[in-house]
């Protein structure tokens, strides 16, 4: 990070992809559990093949139309510039941070993006979980457990 905002490049990788797709489904699974009062379902292995199959192919498309990726994230917001062109999100768009285990993936109602935690150094993820907290609406599992939403 630079004084006030990290800028880098990201070529994400089917594994990474994968698991992002994985953590996010299990996380709004117990998410909805939660709200209903209930446990939350695990995946069975024909869902996780599923989820593996159609994840691939999604990967696929996705790297085919945008292979790389620049971000600039700062005190306004985050930007995303690839071969389609440029996503602009401030951070009053961004609904929620899921702590995944591989990536940040922050959701806006157009979209997420998933950071990659090998993006930052240990010094720059600090900063940025920083910034996450104090910027975004809903954090969950950054600064404690995986599972809790920590509100701005």
């Amino acid at each position: 990070m630079s004084e006030n905002y990290f800028e880098f490049t990201v070529v994400y990788n089917r594994a990474e992809y994968l698991s992002v797709l994985r953590d996010y489904a299990e996380h709004e699974l117990a998410r909805s559990a939660s709200a209903a009062g209930g446990p939350a379902p695990r995946f069975d292995k024909l869902s996780r093949a599923i989820q593996i199959v159609v994840g691939s192919l999604s990967f696929w498309v996705k790297q085919r139309r945008m292979p790389e990726n620049r971000f600039r994230i700062d005190a306004e917001g985050i930007k995303r510039v690839n071969r389609l062109g440029t996503v602009v999100r401030s951070w009053e768009q961004i609904e929620r941070v899921i702590h995944c285990r591989e990536a940040y993936l922050l959701i806006s109602q157009k979209g997420s993006m998933p950071l990659p935690y090998r993006c930052f150094g240990t010094a720059e993820r600090a900063e940025l979980e920083s910034m996450l907290l104090s910027k975004t609406r809903s954090c969950a599992g950054i600064g404690g457990d995986p599972a809790a939403e920590n509100r701005a």
